[in-house]
């Protein structure tokens, strides 16, 4: 993807959501199911509100109800926004749904009794999450992603940005 000449946060938020939609059309994805977790990445948190808006105008629906915005150091090629789309699909044996989504600051915790098994955790913020999650879950994978800040913006019911201490991003596999 080529970066907008001159910058804009706007320009680059729309131009790499569309691409991400792109992609998922071409391989027969919906964005707008249940099974999709999205994170979007920013270098400079005064972008967070431009991307929220970007996210909040495109997936109007009901179904993707939470957006994380992380800030990170920095992106690839000096980018502004980065898109992360995290799918899952239903396990076909077994006829169940695997958990995913976003999980924040607190709601980990109801993640102790739900008979997780064997996946996959992005963390943001805060590292003591991933203690608390490897000491439930000593089978799950754990990648944690340094970060500045973390918000989650809703959009099912009101639309809402909060800041965060910390998130998950998690597949169960």
């Amino acid at each position: 993807m080529e970066l907008p000449c001159p910058r804009s946060t706007a320009m680059e938020a729309v131009l790499s959501l569309q691409h991400i939609l792109r992609v998922a059309k071409a391989v027969n994805v919906d964005l707008r199911t249940l099974t999709t977790t999205v994170v979007a990445y920013i270098a400079d948190e005064m972008d967070r509100d431009i991307v929220a808006h970007t996210w909040h105008r495109r997936m109007t629906v009901q179904e993707l109800d939470r957006l994380a915005i992380v800030v990170v150091k920095g992106l690839p090629r000096g980018a502004r926004v980065e898109w992360h789309v995290l799918r899952c699909m239903k396990h076909s044996d077994e006829g169940l749904n695997p958990t995913h989504g976003l999980y924040f600051d607190d709601e980990v915790d109801s993640l102790y009794g739900s008979g997780l098994e064997a996946g996959l955790c992005m963390t943001f913020g805060d590292k003591s999450v991933v203690k608390k999650i490897k000491s439930r879950h000593p089978e799950m994978v754990v990648q944690r992603i340094p970060s500045k800040a973390v918000y989650c913006v809703g959009v099912s019911g009101k639309y809402s940005i909060t800041k965060h201490k910390s998130c998950i991003a998690l597949l169960e596999i």
